[in-house]
């Protein structure tokens, strides 16, 4: 199911949210990129705050954080107390460098992301995540846990994956503004939401 929500629903999405508000070809490339970009790095983090199958997050994307992940499954089975040091320092280290990333990326690229305004960019990067969200949680199966995180996955998508092709692969700089702005208008409709899911009573 979330081969299906992240591979063929989120595609498909992209390609019709496009469509639908007839977008400029560097937006469309860009929405289209983004619904093959599965694998937000950030995932497991956004499935704590909703209180979502972190398990299941986190091996949705195995194969992005191969490395680090053997690496820090062989700490915590040979030091367990250092492992849970780690843990309560890495996850205030990514909180500041998620909000630091942001605050870079937007301040680099104010000048292009203000350009998109009237271009339909903001609305179908909004359109998109609210489709493709409700998808994933719709093919999550049974339990809540599971649902959220194949729901918010499905909506939040991988930006480095999407900003190394737009870059190498388009010249045109709007499908990378694009990029950028697309997940921007995830982090302010998702975020919330995953907060307000996991402040809910169980």
């Amino acid at each position: 199911m979330a081969l299906l929500a992240d591979f063929v629903v989120a595609p498909l999405l992209a390609l019709g949210v496009a469509r639908l508000l007839r977008l400029d070809a560097p937006f469309v490339q860009d929405l289209l990129l983004l619904g093959l970009a599965a694998g937000a790095p950030f995932m497991p983090k956004i499935a704590g705050i909703a209180k979502g199958d972190l398990a299941l997050a986190t091996g949705l994307l195995v194969v992005l954080i191969l490395l680090p992940l053997v690496v820090g499954l062989i700490v915590g089975a040979c030091a367990a107390s250092l492992a849970a040091r780690l843990a309560v320092v890495l996850r205030r280290v990514f909180g500041l460098t998620l909000l630091a990333a942001v605050v870079l990326v937007v301040s680099l690229h104010v000048d292009s992301l203000l350009s998109v305004f009237g271009t339909g960019a903001i609305c179908a990067g909004l359109l998109f995540a609210i489709l493709a969200s409700p998808s994933g949680w719709l093919l999550g199966g049974q339990h809540a846990a599971q649902r959220i995180v194949l729901g918010l996955g499905t909506g939040f998508r991988s930006v480095p994956a999407a900003l190394i092709v737009s870059i190498q692969s388009f010249a045109d700089p709007n499908v990378s503004v694009m990029v950028i702005m697309t997940t921007l208008t995830a982090l302010v409709l998702l975020l919330p939401a995953a907060w307000w899911i996991g402040a809910r009573p169980p």
